[in-house]
């Protein structure tokens, strides 16, 4: 045992000049820094190390891009990965999951992501994506009401009927129409 790390327990020191404050917030104020230095080497790991665009203009798009990667990256480590897999840093998550060979199938409707099972760290993968599925839709609205009100109701003339949504339909409704067209014309007669 090391006297720096005994029983999951470690012994740290820093050195400040600042008086007359208690050693808590002194402390606090310490590893508040370190975690914002964390998330500079994330950064710089994940694109911010240079800027590859010559105008500010597609700079800031840069950095707004760096941004969502690293949110994203955020989120994954909280709520995919487990165990020391989510103290890895970027370049680690790079090599590890997100250059691992895949080939995504798609049979029967279903999609099936198949991965090589040489890979060291595929379980971490199919563990993680697991973790993810078990989450609950954020577009369920028994989870989150919409936060629009519903328009009020329109005065319809007697005889003509009201219809839902008077403009075209999206493209994926119309194969459910087609269906449904095709099954009267099946049925008996």
């Amino acid at each position: 045992m090391r006297l720096t790390d005994a029983d999951g327990m470690r012994l740290t020191c820093f050195a400040t000049n600042t008086a007359y404050r208690p050693i808590a917030e002194l402390e606090l104020r310490h590893r508040l820094s370190a975690r914002a230095e964390d998330r500079i080497r994330a950064a710089r790991a994940t694109g911010l190390r240079n800027l590859p665009l010559h105008r500010t203009a597609q700079n800031r798009i840069w950095l707004e891009i760096v941004q969502i990667a690293l949110d994203l990256l955020a989120w994954m480590l909280m709520l995919a990965l487990t165990g020391k897999a989510r103290l890895w840093e970027p370049r680690r998550l790079r090599f590890r999951l997100f250059t691992a060979a895949g080939q995504l199938v798609t049979t029967g409707r279903r999609k099936i992501l198949r991965l090589a099972r040489h890979w060291p760290w595929t379980s971490h993968i199919t563990a993680a994506l697991e973790r993810l599925a078990l989450l609950p839709n954020p577009d369920d609205e028994r989870i989150h009401p919409p936060l629009r009100q519903q328009p009020p109701a329109r005065a319809v003339e007697p005889g003509v009927h009201a219809r839902r949504n008077s403009g075209p339909q999206p493209a994926r409704f119309q194969p459910e129409a087609r269906k449904r067209s095709t099954d009267s014309v099946d049925g008996p007669t």
